[in-house]
């Protein structure tokens, strides 16, 4: 049984705000992969901290302008990444 997509996002962003908010940030994200993401997990820059949560679909946001995706979730949690995530790609953007 699929338990879904994990979306990996990397941000400069203060986790503590995002946690507030309970939302990510604006991503560039196929719409085509919507309907599989269940976790959302947001790294800041230096893979430290990870903000992790589950999805909230019927709250994302999609932007008219340039189709950006702002993910939203619940039952989050902010974690020490203890070694700190090393974020291999050029974009901010992965899944797993």
């Amino acid at each position: 049984m699929n338990q879904g997509t994990t979306i990996r996002v990397r941000t400069r962003d203060n986790l503590l705000e995002l946690l507030k908010t309970g939302r990510s940030g604006w991503w560039i994200v196929a719409e085509y992969r919507e309907p599989t993401l269940r976790f959302v997990e947001v790294y800041s820059w230096d893979g430290d901290l990870v903000l992790k949560g589950e999805c909230e679909p019927s709250q994302f946001e999609r932007r008219d302008l340039d189709g950006r995706l702002n993910l939203a979730f619940k039952n989050a949690k902010i974690e020490l990444v203890n070694p700190p995530l090393i974020w291999k790609a050029q974009n901010s953007v992965n899944y797993v």
